[in-house]
């Protein structure tokens, strides 16, 4: 086992036992202290060597390595220069004749990359995985860890025997767990990244970290509003967030975000109740009249100047968090999780960031290429125990949405068994949440003549007259069902989020959010369920023209 500079980079040393005879001459040694000098002088004598006679040979094979490791090449690259590696390895290893290559079966190289700290999260896992998929055995040494020790060469300077035993300990024992802990414990662990909502992150113990969430709810409840409303918090402050829309597209999603900032820059309804004085509600900004576009035909005109500059600094807000927002609806079919784990392994090795992963949903998600044979059950086993593993050996946050099955659209406390296909969902996840209406504090302010005698009052109070109607031949789901559809008529609306398993906590008492549908808004209620709404960034004043219904930054 060698240092090879052929195979090494600016930012680090790729340690590689030579031969399979190597190997098998350390395994050999049985007590401690001759297994490390072996190992010692394999680091210190040998060169990479194929154990063929023709040493011709074994100078091409290197000068082969050699030529690939020195281009000039910048950090990114890194990826692509151990491909390039690798393949040299490979041709030349095919380029052998019968007897050669009978001889040089005994090349069996074990990888040991060992990068500086700093970008050892960047590109190790890119590395071994590149290096694993040609059929080569490699393991990440943990060389520099501590605060004094963030370079290689700081290492070797600082302490060359424990540098010489981390390089032997990990040929020894690639998989130290105990290791990998105690470099954990160096490193520290990621602080939880903040929701948007203080009760949210109260019963999440202090917001997300690098774990496993399922958000479950019925279609209609607003499950996409909310991941989209936390993701949009997460890249307002500055963390880039990967959304997967598999049910919208990207203009729908940025459309529902402007219509959002639009209603809370605009005192959260205070300026809207004004034109509502002199103009139809049809005139107040949705999710469709935002997407459709044309805004200077709907507000162009003097009583729609005030929501004109509402939208106009929405878009602005959403310009400035956009570089951290990343919507993927570029789908032509379903993606799989290889794709999204492929995606993730890009941005860290482009960027060296991190990304939160939203899945919106898990039900369109395939596990992988080939699934003709799953069923869907299956399926969504698979797709939800890989993202968990994405979760852990990237330590990033993944979020995921999951309908419910139709059996469960009328239970009000829906439990694990709602989730649709839902395959792992309970023993994966580390924190399984639900949505779903409360009627006892949704009060009716809009609905049919046939309800008027429960205006400006609860759902509830409505629900509750139903079930004590011994006259009424309707059952209780079916009750449930037409509670649901005048919830849903409401212009406000109160959800109940409720926690099903938390692994790291015990179970919280639910929490409460108003819905404004029409304005795709979600606020945490108080214990008195009143609106705690959330204070939004200054804006600064952006001078527009409307020309060609289009919106011109003067200032760009």
């Amino acid at each position: 086992m060698i240092e090879n500079k052929g195979l090494s980079n600016p930012h680090g040393a790729i340690y590689v036992v030579s031969t399979a005879k190597d190997a098998e001459a350390i395994s050999d040694v049985h007590d401690n202290r001759g297994k490390r000098k072996a190992i010692f002088d394999a680091i210190s004598v040998h060169s990479l060597n194929l154990d063929v006679e023709n040493t011709n040979v074994t100078q091409k094979l290197l000068n082969d390595i050699q030529a690939v490791q020195d281009k000039k090449t910048s950090n990114n690259s890194v990826p692509k220069n151990l491909d390039e590696i690798t393949e040299a390895v490979k041709q030349r290893l095919e380029s052998f004749d019968i007897e050669q290559r009978r001889k040089a079966v005994d090349y069996n190289p074990t990888f040991l990359i060992a990068l500086d700290r700093d970008d050892a999260e960047r590109f190790s896992d890119v590395i071994e995985s590149t290096l694993r998929t040609n059929g080569y055995n490699a393991y990440t040494v943990s060389l520099a860890s501590s605060g004094e020790q963030k370079t290689l060469e700081e290492s070797k300077k600082l302490n060359p025997n424990a540098f010489k035993s981390a390089i032997i300990n990990t040929y020894l024992n690639p998989d130290n767990q105990a290791q990998q802990f105690f470099d954990w414990i160096l490193q520290g662990y990621a602080p939880s990244l903040r929701t948007g909502w203080n009760k949210l992150d109260s019963i999440l113990g202090g917001g997300i970290n690098n774990e496993l969430y399922v958000l479950g709810a019925t279609p209609g409840l607003g499950k996409t509003t909310l991941a989209l409303q936390m993701a949009t918090y997460l890249a307002q402050t500055k963390h880039h967030v990967f959304y997967y829309a598999l049910e919208m597209s990207a203009k729908q999603m940025i459309a529902k975000t402007v219509n959002r900032f639009a209603f809370q820059l605009s005192g959260y309804g205070e300026v809207y109740n004004e034109v509502l004085e002199a103009n139809p509600l049809e005139q107040l900004p949705n999710f469709f009249n935002v997407y459709k576009g044309h805004w200077n035909l709907t507000w162009g005109n003097k009583s729609g100047q005030q929501i004109m500059t509402a939208l106009i600094n929405g878009l602005k807000m959403y310009n400035d968090l956009s570089p951290y927002l990343h919507l993927k609806d570029n789908m032509t079919k379903k993606p799989t999780v290889s794709q999204v784990k492929e995606d993730i392994r890009n941005f860290i090795s482009r960027t060296g960031e991190k990304p939160v992963i939203f899945i919106d949903y898990l039900q369109l998600l395939q596990s992988s290429d080939d699934l003709s044979q799953s069923t869907a059950k299956q399926r969504v086993s698979d797709a939800i125990w890989d993202l968990k593993i994405i979760s852990r050996d990237f330590q990033i946050p993944v979020f995921v949405i999951s309908s419910y099955n139709r059996a469960s659209y009328t239970d009000l406390h829906a439990g694990m068994t709602a989730f649709k296909e839902s395959g792992d969902i309970d023993y994966s996840a580390e924190a399984i949440m639900t949505m779903s209406y409360d009627f006892d504090h949704t009060k009716i302010t809009n609905a049919p003549s046939e309800y008027n005698s429960f205006f400006n009052k609860t759902v509830g109070d409505w629900f509750e007259a139903q079930l004590k109607d011994a006259k009424k031949s309707k059952d209780r789901g079916q009750i449930v069902q037409e509670g649901i559809n005048l919830t849903q008529m409401q212009p406000s609306q109160v959800i109940r989020l409720s926690m099903l398993k938390n692994r790291f906590g015990g179970i919280p008492t639910p929490i409460y959010f108003e819905f404004r549908p029409r304005f795709d808004y979600f606020c945490e209620l108080n214990d008195s369920f009143t609106p705690i709404n959330a204070k939004i960034p200054s804006i600064k004043d952006i001078h527009t023209i409307i020309k060609s219904n289009r919106l011109i930054n003067t200032e760009q």
